[in-house]
């Protein structure tokens, strides 16, 4: 939880709530409720998995789940996606980003 729990507290939608697993497979499906039900403003799910199909991203996007995954990948198979992102987006844009709603936390 980004940028810690005292700021979640004053603000649960302004913070970054990330999990990172190294597989999708079938877990991801509990993880996604677990991380829905936080209601934080944004959740992401990182994962070096490249065998992602378009039904677990939807799925994903149901409960308000973004999924960064490798530039290539994203460039090559989910270019569309928008709730799906490269870490490099990640790293450069959508953390800075969510960095200005923390100040006022913190």
């Amino acid at each position: 939880m980004l940028p810690n729990e005292k700021a979640f507290r004053k603000n649960r939608t302004a913070c970054v709530v990330i999990s990172i697993k190294r597989t999708l497979r079938e877990r991801w499906k509990q993880v996604v409720g677990e991380l829905a039900s936080t209601n934080a403003g944004r959740i992401y799910m990182l994962t070096a998995d490249e065998d992602i199909s378009p039904s677990k991203i939807n799925e994903m996007k149901k409960h308000n789940v973004n999924l960064v995954i490798w530039d290539k990948l994203k460039k090559k198979k989910f270019k569309k996606y928008y709730t799906v992102t490269g870490f490099s987006q990640f790293i450069k844009i959508d953390l800075p980003s969510s960095k200005k709603l923390w100040e006022q936390l913190l």
